[in-house]
């Protein structure tokens, strides 16, 4: 039987959640660096809620590049690559609202296509301890 993965309002949001105090980690990565994980934040403890995780596309990527966000055990767990457009610049807003039930570390895994010469983004998660 299929579930229902939202969206979700905020009648819809255990309201533990949202008294919770919320954390944000960010990473930046630009043209300048080269194809590898990158950590968001520290590792994870259990019962950390992600609530939101925020793509920002500041620069364009001048050629073909890859970047998705994960754990350090499924690297595409909460953004693929298809998810995101790095040939144009602006906001990818990813709505989370997951409990992880083990100590993860986020990372964010980019791969830097050849002859790439500019392009930057940030990738922020917004995390409820």
């Amino acid at each position: 039987m299929p579930t229902f993965l939202g969206p979700y309002d905020f009648q819809e949001i255990p309201r533990e959640i949202l008294m919770r105090n919320l954390m944000l980690l960010d990473t930046t990565i630009d043209s300048e660096n080269a194809s590898g994980s990158f950590n968001l934040g520290d590792i994870t403890t259990p019962g950390t809620n992600i609530v939101q995780i925020i793509v920002k596309i500041s620069e364009a990527f001048d050629g073909v590049c890859e970047v998705t966000v994960g754990t350090n055990f499924e690297p595409s767990l909460y953004v693929l690559n298809d998810d995101i457009d790095l040939s144009l610049p602006g906001f990818y807003v990813i709505p989370l609202l997951e409990e992880l039930t083990t100590a993860v570390q986020l990372k964010v895994y980019f791969i830097k296509g050849f002859g790439v010469t500019q392009g930057k983004l940030e990738v922020f998660a917004i995390i409820a301890n």
